[in-house]
C-alpha cells in the first residue's frame, strides 16, 4: 500500500487520561490547523467513560502542536 502524506500528530496517553478517542483536523479562516478529538480522562477507557472535546492548533503545517486545551465539558452533575 503506498502511504500518502506523513504522521503529524500523536496524542499520547497518561495518567488521567487513559484513551483518546475520534477526532477531525480543520483549517481555520487564518490558516492554524485545528484537530479537535475525544479525550477520555479517569480511570475508565470505555466507550461509555466520561470524556471531554479537546483541541490543540498548529501554525506551522502540523510541525509543532499547542497543548491542548478544552472545548467542551459536560457538567458533574
Amino acid at each position: 500500500m503506498k502511504k500518502i502524506g506523513k504522521q503529524v500528530l500523536m496524542l499520547e496517553t497518561k495518567e488521567g487520561n487513559p484513551r483518546n478517542g475520534e477526532g477531525s483536523f480543520v483549517r481555520l479562516q487564518n490558516g492554524v490547523i485545528m484537530h479537535v478529538y475525544t479525550e477520555y480522562y479517569g480511570t475508565d477507557w470505555c466507550d461509555d467513560a466520561v470524556a471531554r472535546i479537546s483541541a490543540c492548533y498548529s501554525s506551522d503545517e502540523g510541525e509543532s502542536w499547542s497543548e491542548d486545551s478544552v472545548l467542551l465539558e459536560k457538567d458533574a452533575n
